[in-house]
């Protein structure tokens, strides 16, 4: 438990600002109303709601799953023993 709290601690700030950088960048393609962005808002929609959910992957459900499987892995240890 201790290790995945650490190592969340560490990566949160790169995480978040990478993630929110790319979001950003892509709201000004989101909010254009011109005929010729309408072809591309569809992609950076797609691009913007991706990044978002998969930093709240990395954050969130990848360090739960680290931590259910070594609670498994010990399980399994102490089945064997």
């Amino acid at each position: 438990l201790e290790a995945v709290i650490h190592a969340g601690e560490r990566r949160f700030r790169a995480v978040i600002l990478t993630s929110l950088t790319t979001f950003m960048g892509l709201a000004p393609l989101l909010l254009e109303k011109s005929i010729q962005a309408q072809f591309l808002i569809p992609m950076a929609t797609s691009v913007a709601f991706g990044v978002l959910f998969a930093t709240s992957v990395t954050l969130i459900l990848l360090p739960v799953l680290f931590y259910i499987v070594n609670d498994f892995r010990a399980w399994i240890k102490i089945l064997k023993a």
